[in-house]
C-alpha cells in the first residue's frame, strides 16, 4: 500500500476559511473536553455525518496549520519512521548496488519525500525492517 500523499497547500482564501473554522472547532472541543466519543456534523440540507472525536481533534490541528498558510499532509502512523529507522534505511540504501532494485534510483527521492520513499521501499521488501 502506498503512503505517498500530496500536501494541501492553502491559498489566501482557504487559509482565511481555515482560521474561521478553527475558531469554531476549538470552541466546540473546549466546551466538550470529555467527549462525546463521536461528533455529529450537519450539512446545509439537514443531513448529518457522524465522525469520531479524534477526527475532529485532528481536524483542529490541520486547520491550525492551514490557517497559518502551511501545507498539510496526513500520513498514517504506521508509515512514520523513527530517526534510527531512517538512518539505517538510508545507510542500507546507500550501500546497495544502484541496479539492485527498481526504486534504488535517486529519482525516487526527488519525486516524493524521503520518509515516503523509504516506507515504500521497506513495504516492497527491498529493505529489512
Amino acid at each position: 500500500m502506498s503512503v505517498a500523499v500530496s500536501p494541501v497547500i492553502p491559498d489566501a482564501e482557504s487559509a482565511a476559511a481555515a482560521a474561521e473554522a478553527l475558531e469554531r472547532v476549538q470552541a466546540y472541543l473546549r466546551a466538550h473536553p470529555d467527549g462525546p466519543a463521536t461528533v455529529r456534523l450537519a450539512d446545509d440540507d439537514g443531513g448529518q455525518l457522524v465522525v469520531p472525536r479524534a477526527a475532529v481533534e485532528l481536524l483542529s490541528r490541520i486547520l491550525a496549520h492551514m490557517a497559518n498558510g502551511h501545507g498539510v499532509s496526513v500520513v498514517p502512523a504506521y508509515a512514520e519512521l523513527t530517526t534510527q529507522q531512517a538512518t539505517d534505511a538510508m545507510k542500507e540504501r546507500a550501500s546497495a548496488p544502484r541496479d539492485s532494485h527498481p526504486r534504488a534510483t535517486l529519482g525516487l527521492f526527488t519525486s516524493t519525500t524521503t520518509r515516503e520513499a523509504l516506507w515504500t521501499s521497506m513495504t516492497a521488501g527491498s529493505l529489512s525492517g
